[in-house]
């Protein structure tokens, strides 16, 4: 079936992560707010939503609904089209009402932007109790609902373990953010045939597609904002390659001297992860310019341009095979143009990166592969085949193998920890409030976000009407029911309190890509861990004893 929609152009998200860490405790604020919250409001709720490619329309229609089914409740919502708006309403706490904001910044900083307001820390509202909370109807908390890799991102003190009796929580998720790779089918089989070719499972079958798509003039499309939404390919090729445990550990400060044979906390030996230079190479192999798999013109295309491209992406003609982007591309698209499509796009799983036949436990002075039965490239496309329910397992092959390749085949790189609800200290509507965000994880809140977002999918779990799904639709949930989510975790010391930003440190790999100088990924990582894993270390440590 084609995909034919009347579609109107919205000004693209550029997704620019607010990522400058911070504690939450003593902010040292000048703006202490004093409202005397004693006087619970009970009938008027104010959120504050920024709409980015999500759209408004399921904002609006859980708010009407949400009123519907509470006679007497007024809901005011304010809709602001930038982030400086927000951002401003944040900064002055003692001039506004907003019991809820909906914002586009990312969990921890907001929070350490809230911080700083007020003497004690405590701008934002601890949820924790409200996680907790049986969602009225259900038999689920808000906790249980989540999506537990999604849940993880939003823990304060990032506990490994899923009993979420001791977690603390300030911020929500809103949307699932998923973030994988798109691909034109219609493009793909005007240049090399119905039947001629397979969506690839591993990175050198996805190489070799690329070659055979060149030769026909299409291109694997990436934007000026590579360093961005391209970088998802980078943290999920990584995490494939380190194992998801491993993947974490970075996020928490936890490197291993293999001297000594020990992990060790708050250690620079977490750059020393050989995923973070194989997922390099791989993305260098297929995103460099010289590879001549990405359309020349990527570093010119800014958020200004990059509207009409994705669109463009849609559209048979313009041979643009391959695309980076999330859950949010159909609202994006179709609220903002007037460009008929004529194709079908679809999300297609990340294929598994091919340098992970060479993957050891880099926690282990053994140095024993991970994988050491699966010996080829072909060999490790039939376990993913098998993994993804399609032909046999091939012989030899250890349960142990096919946990690791199936955890790394249902990795998804999610953008939900950018997506965030705070409900401030200062609200006076506080039952409101949490009401209002039981009803949106709610069985009745997601469907009506569902109805009234195409393409965008809920952080928490439910049991979709598949049939009644879009195709694009249908493939993203195929591609993420399963998802090991792959994101950013600043929940240990060196993340919260030492004010590094992880998200640089996947960007400075993503720099080299569109580069023309002759350097390799590791020439690029040897500079990296100069400046990252050396000079700027101790300066980071010694932040943790200020």
């Amino acid at each position: 079936m084609k995909t034919k929609r009347m579609i109107a152009l919205l000004l693209s998200v550029t997704i620019a992560l607010s990522l400058v860490l911070a504690g939450c405790g003593g902010g040292g604020g000048s703006q202490n707010q004093t409202v005397d919250n004693s006087v619970e409001d009970t009938t008027n709720l104010n959120i504050m939503y920024y709409a980015m490619g999500y759209g408004t329309k399921w904002m609006e229609a859980l708010v009407k609904a949400f009123q519907d089914k509470n006679p007497g409740v007024n809901v005011n919502l304010q809709i602001v089209r930038t982030a400086g708006q927000v951002e401003n309403s944040l900064r002055n706490p003692n001039t506004n009402d907003i019991d809820l904001y909906f914002s586009k910044s990312e969990g921890y900083g907001t929070l350490a932007s809230f911080a700083k307001m007020y003497n004690d820390g405590q701008a934002v509202r601890d949820l924790t109790a409200l996680y907790n909370t049986t969602i009225p109807g259900e038999d689920q908390t808000i906790a249980d609902k989540l999506f537990p890799g999604l849940r993880k991102m939003c823990q304060v003190n990032g506990r490994d373990t899923e009993d979420t009796a001791d977690d603390t929580y300030y911020w929500m998720p809103y949307v699932a953010g998923n973030h994988c790779l798109f691909y034109n089918e219609d493009v793909i089989n005007n240049a090399l045939g119905e039947g001629n070719w397979e969506l690839p499972r591993t990175t050198d079958e996805l190489i070799a597609l690329c070659e055979r798509l060149k030769a026909e003039g299409c291109v694997f499309f990436v934007p000026g904002m590579i360093d961005y939404w391209s970088t998802s390919l980078y943290q999920i090729w990584w995490a494939q390659y380190e194992g998801f445990e491993n993947y974490t550990k970075f996020y928490e400060g936890i490197g291993y001297n293999s001297s000594m044979n020990r992990e060790e906390k708050n250690s620079n030996k977490i750059f020393n992860q050989p995923g973070r230079l194989a997922s390099a190479q791989t993305c260098y192999d297929i995103l460099n310019y010289d590879a001549g798999y990405v359309n020349q013109n990527a570093a010119e295309i800014g958020v200004d341009r990059l509207n009409d491209y994705q669109t463009n992406f849609m559209i048979q003609e313009n041979k643009y095979a391959f695309y980076v982007s999330g859950d949010w591309l159909m609202q994006e698209v179709q609220n903002n143009t007037t460009v008929e499509l004529d194709s079908t796009v679809k999300m297609m799983k990340v294929p598994v990166t091919s340098n992970i036949l060479e993957a050891t436990n880099s926690y282990s002075a053994g140095g024993e592969k991970r994988l050491p039965n699966i010996t080829s490239d072909e060999m490790l496309s039939q376990v993913v085949a098998y993994v993804d329910g399609e032909g046999e397992l091939p012989a030899g092959v250890t349960e142990e193998e096919v946990a690791y390749i199936r955890s790394a085949r249902n990795m998804v790189a999610t953008l939900a920890p950018t997506h965030t609800v705070f409900a401030p200290v200062y609200s006076n509507a506080k039952a409101l409030a949490d009401q209002f965000l039981l009803f949106m994880a709610s069985d009745e809140g997601i469907q009506i976000f569902k109805d009234n977002c195409a393409g965008g999918f809920s952080p928490f779990q439910y049991a979709y009407d598949y049939e009644k799904l879009h195709e694009t639709e249908q493939s993203i949930y195929d591609c993420t029911k399963d998802a090991v989510y792959v994101g950013f975790y600043r929940a240990g010391d060196i993340f919260s309190k030492a004010n590094v930003q992880p998200y640089n440190l996947n960007t400075y790999f993503v720099d080299m890509m569109t580069a023309k100088n002759g350097q390799t990924p590791e020439e690029y990582n040897n500079i990296f861990l100069t400046e990252y894993a050396d000079d700027r270390w101790s300066t980071y440590l010694n932040r943790l004893f200020e």
